[in-house]
């Protein structure tokens, strides 16, 4: 009766013993006395968990297995290993998140407390399809200035019609955003040039205007849109062929704050003046010298085009700027004691760019 006792138990272990191995034979819980018997003690290299994409488990240099893994149930068929033999091996070790556990010198220790640091990364609808795009244009430009003043020296300083200049423009936008406070940014730099200016005033006097800009872009990405503050340098000069006292020439120099907003291709601005200065041939206006400038611009572009393998946009806009001045006069050259001047202007222009489509 013993015999058949002792005889049945060891039937009942043989037979759970296969059911272990038939029913879960590719799996094993992890720890090092497992990992160290399943790859040897002298085992050096990195440990991924495949399932059906790789992820980092653990790092041996050593003796010890960093971090340490979880003792849970894997199947063995997706541990991957790369040895510290192949040649693979010193790029993994230079990236995260396999970095931190390196025990060279200067990285952390095996038994120091390891924190992985790593870039807030931004959502998808806030990153450019390029890692600088950039876009390059030209075209024309059709302008038309009025102005009031109190004073004869400002008088005729107005355009008799719209006057036509050349338009060069260029853009640079980093595509991926950097992280402020709670915000994702995107940076843009353009420049604008109006070369080619001259109209004619009352008096039939030729007056030669040339416009230069670059704003400076802090795009706010959203979902179907994105806005933000821009700051712009703008240089504008106005000379005539006669120098007189009623027909002067100044350079115009202002520092603006704006709001802009694009949808669908559709861009419109909001700037007004941050600080400006003037200077001028005859120097009949002296400080001190308030230049309030007010601007708003709109503009709409096309997505897309190919030609030869060249993509291209065409964009057409316009802007309307009022700008008032006001300063003393120069007591020996008028006695009216100070000069105030309003002149709109008002633009209307067509560009073709070539390059990234910095719209979307």
């Amino acid at each position: 009766m013993r015999i058949f006792f002792f005889f049945t138990l060891h039937l009942l272990f043989f037979y759970y013993s296969l059911a272990q191995i038939d029913s879960k034979p590719d799996e094993i819980q992890l720890g090092k006395k497992a990992l160290d018997s399943f790859y040897g003690k002298d085992f050096k290299g990195i440990l991924f968990s495949c399932n059906p994409f790789c992820q980092f488990l653990s790092l041996k240099e050593d003796q010890v297995w960093m971090p340490e893994v979880k003792p849970e149930i894997v199947k063995k068929s997706s541990l991957k290993i790369v040895r510290r033999s192949d040649p693979i091996y010193p790029l993994l070790i230079a990236e995260l998140p396999i970095r931190p556990y390196l025990s060279e010198a200067g990285k952390a220790a095996p038994n120091a407390e390891v924190k992985l640091e790593t870039d807030p990364i931004p959502p998808e609808y806030a990153v450019m399809p390029f890692n600088f795009g950039y876009s390059l244009g030209g075209g024309f430009n059709f302008s038309s200035i009025k102005t009031t003043s109190n004073t004869a020296i400002q008088s005729q300083f107005q355009s008799q019609s719209i006057f036509p200049s050349l338009k060069f423009v260029g853009n640079l936008m980093k595509g991926k955003p950097f992280s402020f406070l709670t915000l994702w940014v995107l940076p843009e730099l353009e420049f604008n040039l109006l070369i080619g200016s001259q109209f004619k005033t009352e008096d039939s006097t030729t007056f030669f205007h040339q416009l230069m800009e670059v704003p400076i872009y802090f795009w706010i990405p959203h979902k179907k849109f994105r806005h933000g503050p821009v700051f712009t340098i703008s240089n504008e000069s106005y000379s005539s062929s006669l120098n007189s006292l009623t027909h002067y020439a100044f350079t115009e120099s202002n520092y603006l704050i704006g709001w802009n907003i694009i949808y669908k291709h559709w861009y419109i601005g909001v700037h007004t003046t941050l600080t400006q200065s003037l200077k001028e041939t005859q120097d009949f206006r002296q400080p001190p010298l308030i230049i309030d400038l007010y601007k708003v611009q709109l503009q709409k572009c096309t997505g897309v085009m190919s030609l030869f393998d060249i993509n291209f946009q065409v964009c057409g806009g316009g802007s309307y700027s009022l700008s008032k001045q006001k300063a003393s006069l120069d007591s020996s050259i008028s006695t009216e004691g100070v000069s105030e001047l309003t002149y709109t202007r008002m633009m209307l222009s067509t560009t073709l760019k070539i390059g990234e489509d910095l719209f979307k």
